[in-house]
């Protein structure tokens, strides 16, 4: 699951921009090539424990395994090799994701305010980013900020791109501008299966979340 949809799994257990931001902050960490940054603020504390608790059942869930494996078996078929086209299934069935769960307008608008409350002189001050962290990380928050507020002009090209530069650090794994053309391909059918199967992926999510006893108490 990227940030995005822990933004919106957050927002369903507590809907505190604090926690959601820090339900978030795992990823944005990896994503500007740096670990989680000491947290001198329980709320965000929470948030960034229970990521990692929600990223394991997720990744069990037997719907997202079924879709990655048959979007993976579609990928292998456009000549991937196993191991490129089971990563591209995995990031590509999280990034899809996004669709769906952003038709909550509540955890959009959560969303929207752990970005906006994240800067230095908000929850930012409760990291302990290094110089050169922190201002990865504001750069990184703006950008997301400017993609929210934008209009798509092609959202199966962004989809393409976010998943180049998802698994460009890997070069066993990185895309061509062949693989990425081909990419484009697959969408045409992983769009599809993924909005087939989401209502069912968040049935199995919540009734996982409710089994493990994942609940709003505070750290």
């Amino acid at each position: 699951m990227n940030f995005f949809g822990h933004a919106v799994v957050a927002s369903w257990l507590r809907p505190e921009v604090a926690y959601v931001f820090g339900s978030m902050l795992p990823d944005f960490a990896s994503m500007i090539g740096a670990r989680v940054p000491p947290i001198g603020d329980a709320d965000v504390m929470a948030g960034a424990q229970d990521h990692h608790v929600i990223d394991e059942l997720f990744h069990e869930l037997s719907t997202f395994r079924t879709l990655c494996h048959q979007l993976g078996a579609k990928l292998i078929a456009l000549g991937f090799d196993r191991g490129r086209a089971r990563a591209v299934a995995h990031v590509g069935v999280e990034i899809l994701l996004d669709r769906p769960l952003g038709d909550d307008p509540r955890a959009r608008g959560l969303y929207s305010a752990a970005l906006d409350q994240a800067g230095p002189g908000g929850l930012g001050r409760h990291l302990a980013w290094s110089t050169a962290e922190r201002l990865r990380f504001e750069r990184l928050r703006m950008a997301l900020e400017a993609r929210r507020n934008a209009a798509t002009v092609d959202e199966r090209a962004t989809v393409v791109f976010r998943l180049e530069r998802a698994l460009e650090r890997r070069p066993r794994l990185a895309l061509s501008h062949e693989q990425c053309d081909k990419v484009a391909i697959w969408l045409l059918h992983a769009e599809s299966a993924v909005s087939s199967g989401a209502a069912a992926l968040v049935a199995e999510l919540k009734a996982g979340l409710d089994a493990c006893k994942l609940t709003s108490a505070p750290v």
